[in-house]
């Protein structure tokens, strides 16, 4: 694998480090099979950490990739060592450390170690009160629910609905949690929104307390009983056990998952309460449509097996399940969210029934599943279901001058700020800026706050000592996403999916990898375009 990095003696950057993570995860591949092969009535090694693509739950092959970096004793370009995150740099300098060569390391490693173990410590302990709470509430809820249907003979939960919606519950949202994931939610007469994980929520029993006040929100514990609870807890802890038997001496990125997944068992306990729920779930509510929110994590996966399997045993037909694509889809982006065959066979997308937000979304999913020998169906989402608005492409608007030169819209996550401000700066053909008064506007996303872009943007400042960069962030309610594109010379993205409705109105794009693991969301429609610039 690393023979044609030795012959040439080289620095790894951003495009080695993907060639060696590409290979990792085709190793990967090999040995899922082999798994199978060995444990062919074993259904819940596909919740196992070997099934496991999620790169932002520290798959495997991610964390290997730096950690093998480190223990071969490579240098990184500055390009790659500002790209890593904050695991996958603790991964490299472990690897260094592992190799003994500790000429290479910095006392700031040893005081991560010290960081990193406390911080586990603290969020362990948060997961392990939460994890009782969540048993202790879901018990008192079988009860009070046993309480009611045998002493009261109330049977008021026995109704059907037209629609069941899978949802990711927000705190600062509330009610907002079910129409931000699906537009038209509120305008169905016959719905439920079914919680499957509370985001920006350390304590998932917070999140369900705070449920209680909602309407049309349930979570897995409100169908359980306590054979069902048992069994939820009892799978967790056999996946545990797989887990930790499947590691082979010291694999580095193994271990260091199973202690994010042990760090995570409230999480994944929740998520097992969703596996096990889904049979009762179906028989009290009996829903006419089920749309799946499909990003191929964890607590989707417990959710599309449950109902594969359900699915399968009983011969199900008259249900229809959708695989909802909230966002727009792109082969080059995340590496898990691109369905595969395996996956596809054994129901982690549900009923392989797919809903895209676009026709660019259409023909790019097509284009991916086109070579796999399996049926499935794929749709464009109808205009209510759509989160993405249509882009009107304007008449001559390229004819007038812009108001601005540059123009940066986030993505949602507020780490790529700065990652993004750093690559783009330091890019040979932009490095020039460092040397003038320059003024870049700044659209940010929804989910990111003023003061947490600002904290981004001042450590970007101090740590690069650009004193001359004049920041503008764009109001929304003033400016219209694509107003924002067409007023600006030039439109930098990090990882939004905006980026394709961008290209798309032929304004000049510089797309920033800031991963080595994923690529800018840019889909195969442009990828070759003359307005396209990757840095």
């Amino acid at each position: 694998m690393f023979n044609k990095f030795l012959k040439n003696n080289k620095k790894i950057g951003i495009n080695e480090a993907s060639y060696i993570y590409k290979i990792l995860c085709r190793h990967r591949n090999k040995r899922k099979k082999k798994e199978i092969i060995i444990n062919k009535n074993n259904n819940l090694l596909f919740l196992t950490a070997v099934f496991e693509r999620d790169i932002f739950a520290y798959e495997t092959c991610d964390l290997k990739t730096a950690y093998l970096i480190g223990r071969l004793n490579f240098k990184l370009t500055n390009d790659l060592e500002n790209c890593l995150s904050y695991s996958q740099l603790f991964s490299y300098n472990f690897g260094i450390l592992i190799s003994l060569n500790f000429k290479k390391l910095s006392f700031s490693f040893f005081i991560q170690i010290i960081y990193i173990s406390l911080k586990w410590l603290i969020l362990f302990s948060i997961s392990v009160i939460d994890f009782f709470i969540i048993i202790f509430y879901s018990l008192l809820n079988i009860t009070w629910r046993k309480f009611i249907n045998l002493f009261l003979k109330s049977d008021n939960n026995k109704c059907s609905i037209n629609n069941l919606y899978t949802i990711f519950y927000w705190i600062q949202k509330g009610n907002s949690s079910a129409k931000y994931y699906y537009p038209d939610f509120f305008l169905k007469k016959s719905k439920l929104a079914l919680i499957i994980e509370f985001a920006n929520c350390r304590f998932i029993s917070r999140g369900i307390l705070d449920a209680l006040k909602k309407n049309y929100f349930v979570t897995p514990i409100d169908f359980l009983d306590y054979r069902q609870l048992f069994f939820a807890i009892k799978d967790l802890l056999k996946i545990y056990f797989i887990d930790i038997r499947k590691v082979k001496g010291f694999n580095y990125s193994e271990l260091s998952l199973n202690f994010f997944n042990i760090r995570n068992i409230n999480r994944r306990l929740f998520a097992l309460l969703s596996f096990h729920a889904i049979p009762n779930l179906i028989q009290e509510k009996n829903p006419k449509k089920i749309f799946i929110w499909s990003e191929n994590q964890f607590c989707q996966r417990t959710i599309n097996l449950s109902l594969f399997q359900y699915f399968k045993k009983h011969n199900l037909k008259s249900i229809f399940v959708y695989s909802f694509i909230g966002t727009s889809y792109s082969n080059n982006y995340c590496p898990h969210r691109k369905p595969d065959l395996f996956e596809m066979k054994n129901g982690f997308w549900g009923m392989n029934n797919f809903i895209v937000q676009d026709k660019a979304s259409y023909e790019e999913l097509t284009l991916a599943l086109s070579d796999l020998d399996i049926d499935y169906k794929l749709t464009i989402a109808q205009k209510s279901l759509k989160r993405l608005k249509d882009f009107i492409i304007l008449n001559n608007v390229k004819k007038t001058i812009p108001k601005r030169k540059f123009i940066y819209l986030t993505d949602g996550n507020p780490k790529e700020i700065y990652l993004v401000l750093l690559r783009f700066f330091n890019n040979k053909d932009f490095s020039y800026l460092k040397n003038e008064e320059t003024s870049l506007s700044i659209r940010l996303h929804p989910l990111i706050g003023i003061n947490k872009a600002k904290f981004y943007i001042e450590k970007f400042k101090k740590n690069n000592s650009f004193p001359n960069l004049k920041i503008k962030f764009i109001d929304p309610q003033k400016e219209s996403l694509q107003e924002s594109m067409i007023n600006s010379e030039y439109c930098i993205f990090g990882h939004s999916s905006t980026i394709n409705q961008s290209i798309s109105m032929n304004c000049k794009v510089i797309a920033i990898k800031i991963s080595y693991s994923y690529s800018p969301p840019i889909q195969e429609v442009y990828i070759n375009s003359p307005n396209l610039k990757i840095i």
